[in-house]
This record gives C-alpha cells, sequence and structure tokens, in this order.
C-alpha cells in the first residue's frame, strides 16, 4: 500500500525562522521512515488558505506546520518533536 502524508508548512517570503523551520522539517523528512512519501505543501502566510488553517489548528504565529495531529508554530519546537510527529503519523496512516 503506498501512502503519502502531507506536511501543511505556512510561511512568509524573507522569513528567517521559516527557513529555519523548513530545513527542518526537510531533515526530519530524510532521517524518516515516511522519507519517500512526505510532501510539504509550503502555503504564503497571505493567503485565505494559510488563515483558514492557522484558525483551524490555533496557530498563532509564523512559521506553523501540521503534521497529522501535531501542530508547530513559532519556535516552540524543536528537531526530534518534527521527527517524532512525522513517524508518529506515518505509523498511525
Amino acid at each position: 500500500m503506498i501512502k503519502e502524508m502531507i506536511i501543511s508548512f505556512i510561511y512568509a517570503k524573507d522569513c528567517p525562522d521559516c527557513k529555519e523551520m523548513k530545513e527542518t522539517i526537510e531533515q526530519a523528512i530524510e532521517e524518516s521512515v515516511a522519507y519517500n512519501d512526505c510532501v510539504i505543501k509550503a502555503i504564503n502566510s497571505d493567503t485565505d488558505e494559510a488563515i483558514d488553517l492557522a484558525i483551524e489548528y490555533d496557530i498563532t504565529d509564523i512559521p506553523g506546520c501540521v503534521i497529522g495531529n501535531f501542530v508547530f508554530f513559532g519556535k516552540n519546537y524543536q528537531y526530534e518533536d518534527i521527527l517524532n510527529a512525522i513517524e508518529e503519523t506515518w505509523k498511525n496512516a
């Protein structure tokens, strides 16, 4: 069975924290069991889609990301948190 896992990532152009979070997500994907099946859906913070996602998941700062039932925003994450979220979401998919 082939699965695909979408990681929604809210960013702002030229945001250093956003760049850092995206790189962290990419590194975690590379080291995860879901390596070949993860897709980062980058959503510009100025869009209605980003606003809707932020409201739905109570994201109050950028950058923000949703991985399954895990939500991270601002600087409230560590690499291990992102990797664990990917692994847990993949395992339970």
